[in-house]
């Protein structure tokens, strides 16, 4: 039986080891859970993702240190392409690719690369970055999901913290965090910039209003 994950474009060999990375542990949210859930969203949307668009979802978040945005994307991106360029040069070929022939593995990385750094700011810089922007937050507009992954984040930000350091001062910062993140976002002219995306976007924005009130709540229960 085929994956119901299964990438349009790359090898289930590769996929799989590269997902390896993701079952280090600490990772409550982004895992290889998160990761293969938007290529299942792909799927089920019969979404026609281009090859550079499937490598930066399959390595946007890799490389993930709470706290350290920005650093994270591109050390996310410099595993991807030593990774690949690694797999090529051992089974000299591209057989990673698997439905386009011979492809052009740098130009290939370049746009992945691009794709994964706009993860920083989650604004697209060009047509290819919309749909991965939109399929890996596309989980705000799933009330339910989206209280599952805050607290599987909560769980990854307090990992971060020796045993001695104060968890409830650690809980509080989580939460103030992830208000402040929650009001930004809701202060934007658009969450979702693909037009595939956009019956999601008050859903999304009631979802963030709600967020705001939860963190508000434990952070008086923390309080």
């Amino acid at each position: 039986m085929k994956p119901a994950f299964l990438p349009q474009h790359l090898d289930m060999t590769y996929v799989n080891t590269s997902l390896g990375y993701y079952n280090l542990p600490g990772r409550s949210y982004h895992n290889a859970g998160h990761i293969k859930r938007m290529f299942v969203r792909a799927l089920a949307m019969d979404l026609h993702l281009s090859l550079p668009q499937e490598l930066a979802i399959l390595w946007h978040d890799v490389v993930y240190i709470p706290g350290s945005s920005g650093a994270n994307e591109k050390l996310s991106v410099d595993l991807m392409k030593t990774f690949t360029r690694s797999w090529v040069m051992i089974f000299d070929d591209l057989n990673l690719f698997k439905t386009q022939a011979n492809p052009n593995l740098e130009d290939s990385l370049s746009q992945a690369e691009q794709i994964i750094i706009d993860t920083i700011t989650h604004v697209p810089s060009g047509e290819a970055s919309k749909l991965v922007l939109d399929l890996d937050l596309a989980e705000l507009s799933d009330a339910d999901r989206m209280m599952e992954n805050t607290d599987d984040l909560r769980v990854e930000h307090l990992g971060c913290f020796p045993e001695t350091k104060n968890i409830r001062e650690a809980t509080i910062a989580f939460y103030e965090a992830r208000k402040a993140w929650a009001a930004k976002f809701s202060l934007r002219d658009r969450i979702y910039h693909s037009s595939e995306f956009a019956s999601l976007e008050q859903a999304a924005r009631n979802n963030l209003k709600l967020e705001i009130e939860n963190c508000n709540a434990r952070i008086m229960e923390w309080g």
